[in-house]
């Protein structure tokens, strides 16, 4: 799957469901990153982000959100992962692979067969390390300026099981309870 030598050098981190309380912190996060890696409208992802039907997961250092990382609920055997956001401080450390496993360690719906993403040309490369590929060449959005990836992969429950199992042995992670929350069964209680 993918190289977690990395991985041991993580700093101490923190992973939990994201809440209201901290949208600051994720506009602060996009804020940083910027227009280069996000776009020219950094406004659109602050709507976007706060119309998002789906489950956020927040990683933290120092009780501070750094990153973040969302998932779609699924929708005819399609699941979208969005939303991933490191802060330039702390990217290229393993902080986004933690999150996108994390993601990977949710999926147990029996229903899927495809996970997809929008990469953008920054985070396409990031996304090819896991196995996905692109569906067609990428399309310049005029919105924000950026080339935008249409990616996916095939889903199989390996992927979960295989994902749950590096996550445990990363002594540097530790998971809030919240954390744990089936994404899929908030689905499952509103319909």
């Amino acid at each position: 799957m993918i190289d977690i030598t990395p991985l041991l050098q993580l700093p101490q981190i923190t992973i939990r469901a994201y809440t209201d309380g901290d949208f600051e912190d994720a506009y602060r996060v996009i804020r940083e990153i910027g227009t280069a890696h996000l776009g020219r409208d950094l406004r659109r992802w602050d709507k976007v982000f706060m119309g998002l039907s789906s489950f956020m997961w927040v990683a933290s250092f120092d009780n501070t959100p750094i990153a973040f990382a969302g998932m779609s609920l699924p929708t005819d055997g399609l699941i979208y992962l969005h939303t991933d956001l490191v802060a330039p401080a702390f990217q290229r450390r393993g902080i986004g692979t933690v999150l996108t496993l994390t993601r990977f360690a949710a999926l147990a719906d029996d229903e899927l067969d495809t996970i997809g993403v929008l990469a953008t040309e920054h985070s396409a490369p990031f996304y090819a390390r896991f196995g996905f590929q692109l569906e067609e060449e990428p399309q310049l959005d005029p919105a924000s300026g950026c080339y935008i990836h249409r990616m996916s992969m095939a889903y199989a429950p390996l992927l979960g099981q295989s994902a749950e199992s590096l996550l445990d042995g990363l002594e540097r992670v530790t998971f809030d309870a919240a954390a744990d929350v089936d994404p899929f069964a908030e689905d499952e209680e509103t319909s």
